[in-house]
C-alpha cells in the first residue's frame, strides 16, 4: 500500500539511517569477538566501549555501570530481581501501570515473604509520590523496594521518580525506573533522577531491536540472570552484541541532538491531532511525552477503529504493542480509575518527527468517517 502511514512509534521506531551506517562496519568486516585477544577483537572492544562512553554521557552516568541486556524486557526482570534478592519479609511497591515486563516479574516472585504493593496512578496516569508514602505506612514491613516508570508507554504520563526515590531512599529501598519509553524523547540524568536502577531499550528511539541496558549506581549491583561468562564486569554473560550497541549509541547521540527540534514539531503534530478529535467526542487520556495521544470514543470500539484506520494505510494501537494480540482492556487505564468501556474505547497515536502535517490531516480526515 503506497503512502502508509506509521503513527505508532511507542510499539517501535524504524532505525535511522545514522545508526545503520553506524552498524554495518560491524556486520561484515569488523565481526570480532570482543574478549579475543587479537586485533580482531582489539578492535570490537574499542568499540563497544565508545559506544558505552557516549550513552554514559549522555544519561549522565558511569560507563562501567551500564550493563547492555538484550532489551528493555530483561533489564526490567533484571532489576526487579536485584532489587528482592537476599530480602525476608518485606514489601516491594510498584505502579499498577507498569508495562508486563515488571508487573510480571514482580508476581513471579516466590518467596511468600515478599509482599507486593501496587500504587494506583491518578486519573490523569502519573503516581502521586504522596501515595507511595502513605503505602509505606500503612505496612509494617520493611521496604525492599520499588520500581516505578518514568514516562508511561500507553498515555505517555510522565511521574515524579525524583521524589518517589527520595520516598524509597527513606525507608532504605532500592528503587528501579523503566526508562523505556521515554530514553530518546525527553533528557533524562540518572544522577538527578537518584535512582538506583534504571532500564532502556534503543528500539524505543531509532536504534536496532535486541538491545537495551540495565543502568546501575554502583552500589545496587544487578543480579545476573544468565550464568556464562564474565561479560559486562560479570552482569550479564554472553558475547557482546557488538553492532547493535553501536547502533543504539549512534540512535541515541541523533536523538539527543535534534531533541529540541524534534520535540517542538511533535508537540506541534499532537496539537494539530488533538484539535481535530476533539470535535469527534475525543478525551484524552492523560498526557506528558512529547509523541504519546492517548484518546477514547464514547461508544467506540478501539480495537475496531485500529483495524480500520489500518485499512485506510494508517497505523496506531489500542494499548502496548506486547499485549495487543491479547483479549483484554487495558491494565493502565483501568489503573486509572477509566471504566472497561472507555478503556475499550482507547486508540493510542503515538507520533514522530518524521510525521507530516498532511498525514496528521489525513489521520483527522479518516477518523471523522470512522466515528
Amino acid at each position: 500500500m503506497k503512502d502508509r502511514i506509521y503513527t505508532d512509534h511507542a510499539a517501535t521506531t524504524f532505525l535511522s539511517p545514522v545508526a545503520l551506517e553506524a552498524m554495518m562496519p560491524y556486520l561484515t568486516d569488523k565481526f570480532g569477538n570482543p574478549s579475543s585477544l587479537h586485533s580482531f577483537g582489539e578492535e570490537a572492544s574499542k568499540a563497544v566501549y565508545k559506544a558505552r562512553t557516549e550513552i554514559a554521557d549522555i544519561f549522565c552516568c558511569e560507563p562501567e555501570n551500564i550493563v547492555f541486556t538484550s532489551g528493555g524486557s530483561e533489564a526490567d526482570n533484571q532489576a526487579i530481581k536485584t532489587i528482592v534478592s537476599g530480602r525476608r519479609s518485606s514489601v516491594l511497591l510498584i505502579s499498577a501501570a507498569e508495562h508486563h515486563a515488571v508487573l510480571n516479574s514482580a508476581n513471579s516472585i516466590t518467596d511468600s515473604k515478599i509482599e507486593i504493593i501496587p500504587i494506583s496512578p491518578c486519573k490523569s496516569g502519573y503516581i502521586d509520590p504522596e501515595s507511595v508514602s502513605i503505602a509505606i505506612e500503612r505496612t509494617e514491613k520493611s521496604v525492599c523496594g520499588g520500581s516505578f516508570m518514568l514516562a508511561n508507554n500507553e498515555t505517555g504520563a510522565i511521574s515524579d521518580i525524583c521524589k518517589i526515590s527520595e520516598i524509597i531512599h527513606e525507608y532504605g529501598g532500592i528503587i528501579h525506573t523503566d526508562a523505556v519509553q521515554a530514553a530518546g524523547h525527553i533528557l533524562i540524568d540518572f544522577k538527578k533522577l537518584g535512582v538506583d536502577l534504571m532500564s532502556v531499550s534503543a528500539h524505543k528511539f531509532h536504534g536496532p531491536k535486541g538491545i537495551g541496558a540495565l543502568i546501575h549506581n554502583g552500589c545496587s549491583i544487578p543480579r545476573s540472570l544468565i550464568h556464562g561468562g564474565s561479560q559486562e564486569r560479570g552482569l550479564r554473560a554472553g558475547t557482546e552484541n557488538v553492532a547493535s550497541i553501536i547502533g543504539m549509541a549512534a540512535a541515541l547521540s541523533e536523538s539527543a541532538k535534534n531533541m529540541e527540534r524534534d520535540t517542538a514539531h511533535i508537540f506541534h503534530l499532537k496539537d494539530m491531532l488533538i484539535s481535530g478529535l476533539l470535535p469527534l467526542g475525543a478525551i484524552v487520556n492523560g498526557g506528558g511525552l512529547p509523541g504519546i495521544l492517548s484518546v477514547r470514543f464514547p461508544n467506540g470500539d478501539g480495537e475496531a477503529l485500529v483495524r480500520s484506520l489500518d485499512l485506510f494505510g494508517i497505523a496506531a494501537s489500542a494499548g502496548a504493542a506486547c499485549n495487543s494480540k491479547e483479549v483484554g482492556t487495558s491494565h493502565v487505564l483501568l489503573s486509572m480509575g477509566l471504566t472497561h468501556d472507555e478503556a475499550a474505547a482507547t486508540v493510542r497515536f503515538s507520533l514522530d518527527a518524521s510525521n507530516t502535517d498532511d498525514e496528521i490531516r489525513r489521520i483527522i480526515t479518516v477518523m471523522s468517517e470512522l466515528v
